[in-house]
């Protein structure tokens, strides 16, 4: 089981990576986040691949398709800022700045071209 991080790990995230110019989704790793996805995100959220966990009693949160194509609301500072603070359900779990990258990267891999 993931361990909780201390939150002060997820706050100093830069938003560019200061070795490539990139975003910093651009260098998550969205394949590392499946995990993360699998054992925290797939019960709430509508997620394209994972329809088959997800408890249909519990609805209400945004798809993870709707994060990735509409990059003008969901912007990636707006899924930074959710993501370093525990939100309901998921209580305690606090996510590192790795974990973040890796989500955010996993998201903007959903996106429609």
């Amino acid at each position: 089981m993931r361990r909780a991080l201390v939150a002060a790990v997820a706050i100093g995230i830069a938003a560019v990576s200061p070795t490539t110019g990139r975003s910093t989704a651009a260098v998550g790793d969205a394949q590392a986040a499946r995990s993360i996805v699998v054992q925290y995100c797939v019960r709430r959220h509508r997620v394209p691949g994972f329809e088959s966990f997800r408890d249909r009693a519990m609805t209400g949160a945004p798809a993870f398709d709707e994060f990735a194509n509409h990059p003008g609301v969901y912007t990636e500072d707006r899924l930074r800022s959710f993501l370093r603070q525990p939100h309901f359900p998921m209580g305690g779990l606090i996510l590192s700045r790795q974990d973040i990258n890796g989500l955010i990267a996993f998201i903007t891999n959903l996106r429609r071209h």
